[in-house]
C-alpha cells in the first residue's frame, strides 16, 4: 500500500518545482530556489460504527513560495492533485515579497481518504 508521503511526493514531482516536506533550512551550500513548494499534512480517522477506523482522511497543505505571482502554476498544482484523487479544499495568500521569507506565498489545501 502506498503511503500518503509517497503519493504526495509523486504528485509534486509532476509540477516542475523543487518541493520539501516541512520548511527547509537554506544556506550557502543549499541555496533557496527562486520558486519552490513546501507541504505539511494532518490526518483524521474515518470511524466505523464499531469504533474502528480502516481509513484516514489526510489533509495536505501545499505552500508555494515564488518571486512572482503565477496563476498558471496555481492551476497546475490544483490539476495535478485532483488528477491523483485528491479533493481541492481551497487556498489563499499568506505573504508577499515585503515580509519574511521575502517571497510571494500562497497555499492550497487538498484532502484524500486512504486505507490504513
Amino acid at each position: 500500500m502506498i503511503s500518503i508521503y509517497d503519493l504526495t511526493d509523486s504528485v509534486l514531482a509532476t509540477i516542475g518545482l523543487p518541493f520539501y516536506y516541512g520548511m527547509p533550512v537554506f544556506s550557502k551550500d543549499n541555496p533557496e530556489p527562486p520558486a519552490y513548494l513546501v507541504y505539511d499534512d494532518y490526518e483524521t480517522p474515518v470511524y466505523l460504527g464499531d469504533g474502528t477506523y480502516p481509513r484516514k482522511k489526510y489533509t495536505i497543505t501545499v505552500n508555494k513560495f515564488s518571486e512572482t505571482v503565477d496563476a498558471n502554476m496555481d492551476r497546475k498544482i490544483e490539476s495535478a492533485f485532483m488528477r491523483s484523487g485528491y479533493i481541492y479544499l481551497g487556498g489563499g495568500k499568506v505573504g508577499d515579497k515585503d515580509s519574511f521569507p521575502y517571497k510571494n506565498q500562497n497555499y492550497k489545501e487538498f484532502s484524500i481518504i486512504m486505507e490504513v
